[in-house]
């Protein structure tokens, strides 16, 4: 099922005798936990119905003898096996899916992997149960998720301040959302968050930061780019060379692939996944930089990316291995 489905239902008081969360992305997987935990039982009705397991620290007998007992004054009981990837001997469940308690919701928590589905027990509460398969998220869709997510609170973002946040803080959707919710504080519903709030609640330079820098080497502004170098290099910890790397590297691969194209149409575009907002940037680098210097700046991303990692480097630290490579681009 999915996650908007099954939130929806929840929310609508529809709840199943058993669910079985799982998957490498805990942030959907932690919003249904707390959404079951608020709803199902109210404050009163969670002293004897209310049970929580730890797959470490439990054993499949013992989490089916609570799920078998009966409600007390409440309608259901809910029990909830969390961290049920490390119990060991989770496929002794398999006798309880054959006579499921109606009157229990049980949920387990099977997080930071996909549980396999070549076990009989999985199949079984896949069969009998509603499962979320939570899914890490991409990187190219990111920006789009961080837009939908801010919208769903009532805010708007800046399209520019979206791509930032999803370089900066990377595919943990948990973290995200928590860095998001700094923006929150200080805002109205229906406000829009710009450069300026990402800059003063979460730290991240709206003037210094990794897209300017990948501005001012595509326009080949070779004081700006030492200028944005040097803060990036003072301040590493906001700005880590890896994603310095990584940024740079589809920054120019795309260019390179849009100089093979007089005149890329919007079909060109949408395959590089390059918003409208953002073409003038790709073409700049286009026009200051020929096809074959962007090729070689390619392969040097390449080498550099690996030298960072170990591979033919003396211990050089990545602020030299930056400046090295901040020149070899521009010139």
């Amino acid at each position: 099922m999915k996650f908007e489905t099954l939130r929806s239902e929840i929310k609508a008081g529809k709840y199943h005798p058993l669910y079985l969360l799982h998957g490498e992305e805990s942030y959907y997987i932690d919003e249904i936990v707390d959404l079951l935990e608020s709803s199902v039982l109210s404050e009163s009705e969670k002293s004897f119905n209310f049970t929580v397991f730890y797959g470490k620290d439990t054993n499949a007998i013992q989490i089916m003898e609570a799920s078998r007992r009966l409600p007390m004054m409440a309608p259901v009981q809910l029990v909830i096996v969390k961290e049920a990837q490390y119990l060991r001997d989770i496929t002794t469940l398999e006798s309880y899916l054959n006579h499921i308690v109606p009157s229990t919701i049980l949920v387990i928590v099977h997080k930071n992997k996909k549980a396999d589905g070549r076990k009989k027990v999985f199949k079984a509460m896949e069969k009998k149960g509603v499962t979320l398969y939570s899914k890490r998220i991409s990187e190219r869709v990111l920006p789009d998720w961080i837009q939908s997510y801010v919208e769903d609170k009532g805010y708007s973002i800046e399209s520019k301040a979206t791509q930032v946040l999803a370089q900066y803080l990377g595919t943990d959707l948990s973290k995200v959302a928590n860095e998001l919710s700094k923006l929150f504080i200080n805002k109205k519903k229906g406000e829009v968050i710009d450069s300026d709030d990402i800059e003063k609640n979460i730290g991240i330079s709206k003037d210094y930061n990794v897209f300017e820098f990948q501005d001012a080497l595509g326009n080949r502004d070779i004081s700006r780019s030492y200028k944005i170098m040097d803060y990036m290099i003072d301040n590493q910890k906001n700005n880590p060379f890896p994603v310095i790397i990584g940024t740079l590297y589809g920054y120019f691969s795309k260019a390179f692939v849009l100089s093979k194209f007089r005149n890329p149409d919007k079909e060109i575009y949408s395959q590089l996944s390059i918003p409208p907002f953002f073409q003038s940037k790709f073409k700049a680098a286009c026009i200051n930089y020929s096809s074959e210097k962007l090729e070689e700046t390619m392969i040097d991303l390449g080498k550099y990316d690996l030298r960072s990692k170990g591979v033919d480097n003396r211990n050089i630290q990545h602020a030299e291995l930056l400046k090295e490579l901040v020149y070899k681009i521009l010139h």
